[in-house]
């Protein structure tokens, strides 16, 4: 059987804790008019970056725009845009997604203080725990002793 010009499929898990629904934030977001839809929506939206490391793009290239992600989601595109704005998306040429795994940071007292870079144009996609580095702590100002 000659399979060379067969496509084969790639089959992903999106790993949701079984509590995802119950969250207070995604129970706030369903009690809005088309909640249901705009969580629905963020799923949608984390299946299609799957594929591409937390990137919402086509083709590894080009960025969706809400227009282009009310076609693939079938989804209104007006629905889509409230959607980009609860969840705080921006449209960007860098349309990526991340989240930091808090189990992954040393968060023990004593343990070294980091940050996630992000004033030196960095482009962060998927699970970005591993991109913070060491940091100095904030101190803040002593103000004048009257």
């Amino acid at each position: 059987m000659d399979t060379t010009n067969k496509k084969s499929k790639k089959f992903y898990w999106l790993k949701l804790k079984d509590n995802f629904f119950d969250r207070e934030e995604i129970q706030l977001i369903e009690s809005l008019p088309n909640g249901k839809e705009y969580v629905l929506i963020l799923l949608k939206f984390m299946m299609k970056a799957i594929n591409s490391e937390g990137r919402l793009v086509v083709k590894d290239v080009i960025p969706y725009n809400p227009q282009m992600l009310a076609t693939v989601t079938h989804s209104n595109v007006d629905t889509v845009r409230s959607t980009i704005d609860i969840y705080y998306f921006e449209e960007t040429n860098n349309p990526n997604i991340f989240w930091v795994d808090i189990s992954k940071l040393d968060l023990a007292p004593g343990a070294a203080i980091k940050k996630l870079p992000l004033s030196g144009g960095e482009v962060y996609a998927g699970e970005a725990s591993k991109y913070f580095t060491k940091a100095t702590p904030f101190v803040a100002p002593q103000t004048a002793a009257r």
